[in-house]
Formats: structure tokens, sequence, C-alpha cells
């Protein structure tokens, strides 16, 4: 019974690693760096044996090899189980640090939540507004709280929320917004991200697939974030009750999926069309990110990603 346990193991997943003694119990690091070897050459206890052998089995998802490989047009793309840190597909360059467009704001939002209230109101002023772009539609001389302003960040994508963060950051906290935002890079160890302004529009703003991914799971971590993403749309009052405001999320997708988690698009000349998102995996098996960086599709092959995500595996 247990040589046919063994050879169904085997055959599931030839990779499985198993490292024993006869006389001392087994090393944990062991399971990650030895070889398979045959379990039932080992003199143990039949229940002993049985409990290691199911330690073996294969984890989800299965791979079902009778999906066809994702065609992507983007330069580089990822789909990764942030559950099990393991990647699922990839094409190209993982570690190369590419401009990375508005999904800068995804950092710019995460260290606002970090050094501010929520509540706290933040100015608009002539400056935030002059910025390049025209999302947000925000009104010089508005004042909107911190989480209404992060709204209008990873919604619309506005430019000029990531400069009225920044300045009001620096005036009232007295904190320099792009500083800590690469000083985050360094506590998360993300070797290929550099920020040199809180929207993306300066081309030296760059990351890659791998740290985008660890970027996300920091953002669904942090629950004021996690439920900003996943709005397809908000409306929000300013503090004094005298404007207000109506906003759509870049990211059509959350009306397509339900399983999405949220997400955020970017585009400029050197960018391209990039996109990442978060989405829930099949039978409750997880998060899983995928990364779109220079498409020419960013949205359709998003989706492409996420069926293919669904379809090409067991879970």
């Amino acid at each position: 019974m247990l040589q046919i346990l063994t050879s169904l193991l085997i055959l599931l997943n030839p990779a499985i690693a198993f490292f024993a003694s006869s006389q001392a119990p087994l090393a944990k690091d062991a399971f990650q760096e030895a070889s398979f070897v045959d379990i039932t050459n080992y003199q143990l206890p039949i229940s002993e044996q049985f409990f290691l052998a199911s330690q073996l089995l294969p984890m989800y998802p299965f791979r079902n090899w009778n999906a066809p490989e994702p065609e992507i047009t983007a330069k580089t793309a990822l789909v990764f189980d942030a559950t099990r840190q393991k990647i699922l597909w990839q094409k190209n360059g993982l570690d190369e640090a590419r401009p990375i467009a508005s999904i800068t704001k995804l950092m710019t939002a995460l260290i606002i939540t970090e050094n501010a209230k929520m509540e706290d109101i933040f100015t608009i002023s002539k400056e935030a507004v002059g910025t390049y772009g025209e999302m947000g539609n925000l009104i010089v001389g508005e004042q909107l709280t911190v989480k209404d302003l992060l709204s209008v960040l990873l919604l619309e994508s506005s430019n000029d929320a990531a400069e009225a963060l920044r300045e009001n950051l620096k005036n009232i906290y007295n904190k320099d917004l792009v500083e800590l935002m690469n000083k985050k890079t360094k506590e998360l160890n993300l070797q290929n991200t550099f920020y040199a302004d809180p929207s993306g529009l300066d081309p030296n703003n760059k990351s890659s697939a791998r740290d985008l991914t660890i970027i996300m799971q920091e953002i669904l971590k942090n629950l004021t974030l996690k439920e900003i993403i996943k709005n397809p749309a908000i409306e929000i009052v300013s503090a004094d009750g005298l404007f207000k405001h109506s906003f759509a999320n870049t990211n059509k997708l959350l009306q397509r999926f339900p399983e999405l988690l949220g997400g955020k698009t970017g585009y400029t000349e050197e960018a391209g069309s990039c996109m990442i998102t978060a989405f829930e995996a099949p039978a409750n098996q997880g998060v899983v990110i995928s990364v779109i960086m220079d498409s020419q599709n960013r949205m359709g092959e998003s989706a492409s990603l996420i069926e293919w995500t669904k379809n090409a595996f067991l879970w």
C-alpha cells in the first residue's frame, strides 16, 4: 500500500523533496533543500510513514496542460500566487526595472496611510490643480479628508491628488513623501524600484513585475486601501460641503469579475499601458496577482490572465 502511495506521489510531482533519517526526526528545512528519495527504505513505524507521505502530496493548484499558454503582447507579464508565493506564469524580465506610470500611486497611498490620519483635512492648492492631467476635477482652495483624497488618487488616478498629498504631508507633518516612498522600498527589499514623484509622471519612477507583486500584497494588508481599490465608483463631498464629486475607477474589470479585489492602471509614453490586479483564486484558494507592463491592451490582457488562471489550473 505504501509503495503504491509513493509511486503516486512521484507521478503527481517528480520535484517533491523529502529527507529523512532512520534514527533522527526530519528537519523542517530539509523538505525544501533535499532530493526525492524512496521513503519505503526508511525504518519508521508504518503510521509515521503514512503521516510523512501525506505531507508530500502536491499542493494546489495543479496545472491543466490542456489549457494553452496565454498570448500577451505586454513586454513583461506575471501571474503570481500570493498565497503560496509561487509564480504561475511569467513573460520576460521579472526583475527588469521599467517605468510604471500611475502604478506609482499605490506606494504613494501606502505611505500616506502610514504617515497621516484618514480624518485629516488637506487643502488643494493652485499648484496641485496645475499638475499635468485633468483627472479629479479638484478645485483650488477645496478641502478634503485624506481618505477622500486617496480615493481620488486611486480611482481616478488623479495627478492633482498626488501633488496635493505631497504638499500637505510636507506642510502639516514636515515629511517628504517621495523620500518616504524610497525608504519603504528598502524596508520591503524592493531591489528594482525607485520613485521620483508621487504621481508617476516622471519616467524615472520604475519597478519590476516581481516588486509590484510585493507592493500589491502590502496594499491588500491595508484595510483602508483594500476598501478603496475595490470600489468601482464613489461620490465624495468637500469638508465644507460646498463641492461634490463623482469618481469612476479606471479599473473597469471590477464590473466584470466579482472575484476581483482591485488593482491599478497606468500609462505614460515611456511606460506604455500597464496594469496590476489582485483577485481571489477559485475555491477559496487564496489570492492571485497579475502584472501587465507595456501592453497594447492592458485591460483586455489583464482580463485574459484572470480567465487563464481560472482555467489553466485545478484549484
